[in-house]
Parts: structure tokens; C-alpha cells; sequence
């Protein structure tokens, strides 16, 4: 660009001021300044540095401010929203298509260190999520569950209990606060925004089971419910129990196992 600088003095402003200056008009070739530097889809989400949590088909995506490209240290990238069609339940190998907001493209184009460059969108592929029942101690997490069945159904001298596991079934969590991470609205549960860290991943892991119960004078009664435990950290390829573990039960006995599975589903448990 060429920048024309001109000075005109009023009439008579030389003489009362006593200036020696004179009117001109100069032209100059604008140099030195740093083009802003472009960005497209691929840069923004590499610079999310990508991670998926939780396990294989119920992973979920998470975008790290941490390595996010420096001249958008100005913006406040937890405000955008990412759509991840899916999340939640996602798989190793899935393929997610993800849409730059277009509010995010705005910005960084209204921002003079910066420019967006080509697609709004880029793909990326699900991975690293572990498998559940292939967990180092499964087997031993498991086998609590068994215990609190046994404690729970224990014989006496007039009742008799007998117990059958049918399935395992889990929950991933990642706020203890609350039973559900995920709104229920599915939409609002695919929004996902850069934070400047992962949250642990909670998992809750039952035992549904039949329970026959006799006694001397009346006749046989089935029933179906589940125990075992939730806040189980996912921690090097573990579930780690601490102070936060509690345990779980159904709320009411089930007639059949038919029932207690849609209860359980309808709480977004899935079958291990």
C-alpha cells in the first residue's frame, strides 16, 4: 500500500507563530508489517491437542486449551462450542467430523494477529479408549460386587436365598456431583468446549441378579435387582477404588429381568 501524507498551514499561522515549517506533501510505501498468520480447520484442532476419554463405546472427546495456537491467547476458547456427533458413545475407529463454530471463525478473522483459511470442517478418528472387561483388575472389581450380593442375601434359619448373576452392566461418569455427565437432551450432550484440562472418568459398575427367596410358609418369591459400585477411577488401565467409591443398589425389586434392563438402560447403562 502507498500512504500520502500531506501538511497544509491556515493562512497566516507561519507568521504569528513564528514557524519556519512549510507545506508539503510526501508519499510513502507502507513495509514492515507482519502478515497475520493463517489458520485452518486441521491447525485448530491439532492445536486442541485431541483426547478421547472414558471406554471403547462409551468415549467421549475432550479439547485442551493448553496447546492451542498463541495468537489466540486473547480469545476465551471455553466459550466456543464443538459439535461431536455421538460422544458419549464413542468407539475406537470412529470417524468424527468436526465444524470450526463459526462464531470462533469470526474472531480470529476480526483479530490482527490472525486470518481463517479453507473448510470449516476436519475429521479425526476415535482412539486409546480401553476395554472395559479387559481392565488389568475386572475380575477383582467384579468380585465385590459378588461379595455385596452374598452379605445382602444371606440365609437364615427361616428364609432361604437363592442368588443368580445375569450381567454386568456400567456407567460412564465424569462429574460425581451429578448421576448423569451428559444432559439429556442429546444435542446439548454433543457440545463440547475447550477446557484447560481432562476430567477424571468415573465409572460405575453393577451386578444384575435373580433372587429367590423361600420360606417355611409361603411360596417362593423372584425378584430381580443389582448391586455393586460407582466412582471407580479409570487410572492406567485400572479401576481404582478411594474414598469417593460407594455403593449402588437398585431403588426397588424388578418382576422380571426384562425390567430391570430397561431401568438400567434408561439410566444409560450399558451391558459389559
Amino acid at each position: 500500500d502507498k500512504v500520502k501524507v500531506q501538511l497544509k498551514l491556515e493562512k497566516g499561522t507561519s507568521k504569528e507563530f513564528k514557524l519556519k515549517a512549510k507545506e508539503f506533501t510526501k508519499e510513502f510505501k507502507v513495509h514492515g508489517l507482519k502478515k497475520p498468520k493463517e489458520l485452518s480447520a486441521k491447525d485448530l484442532i491439532e492445536g486442541f491437542n485431541p483426547k478421547f476419554t472414558g471406554v471403547n463405546g462409551s468415549g467421549s472427546l475432550n479439547l485442551i486449551t493448553k496447546d492451542a495456537p498463541k495468537n489466540l491467547s486473547n480469545l476465551s476458547l471455553s466459550n466456543y462450542e464443538f459439535t461431536v456427533p455421538n460422544n458419549g458413545n464413542l468407539k475406537n475407529g470412529d470417524s468424527i467430523k468436526l465444524t470450526i463454530p463459526q462464531d470462533l471463525i469470526d474472531d480470529i478473522n476480526n483479530n490482527d494477529s490472525s486470518s481463517f483459511k479453507g473448510k470449516k470442517t476436519y475429521t479425526i478418528e476415535a482412539n486409546d479408549l480401553p476395554e472395559l472387561n479387559k481392565l488389568e483388575n475386572i475380575s477383582e472389581t467384579l468380585d465385590r460386587n459378588n461379595k455385596l450380593i452374598k452379605d445382602e442375601y444371606n440365609s437364615s434359619k427361616y428364609t432361604k436365598y437363592k442368588t443368580e448373576n445375569i450381567d454386568n452392566y456400567y456407567k460412564v461418569d465424569y462429574d460425581v456431583s451429578s448421576d448423569d455427565y451428559f444432559d439429556d437432551d442429546k444435542e446439548e450432550g454433543e457440545k463440547v468446549s475447550p477446557a484447560s484440562k481432562i476430567e477424571p472418568t468415573k465409572i460405575t459398575l453393577i451386578t444384575a441378579v435373580k433372587v429367590t427367596r423361600t420360606s417355611e410358609y409361603n411360596d417362593p418369591d423372584v425378584y430381580y435387582n443389582y448391586k455393586g459400585y460407582k466412582n471407580y477411577n479409570l487410572e492406567n488401565n485400572r479401576l481404582v477404588k478411594d474414598d469417593i467409591t460407594e455403593e449402588v443398589s437398585t431403588s426397588s425389586d424388578e418382576d422380571s429381568m426384562n425390567d430391570l434392563h430397561d431401568e438400567l438402560t434408561s439410566d444409560d447403562y450399558k451391558k459389559l
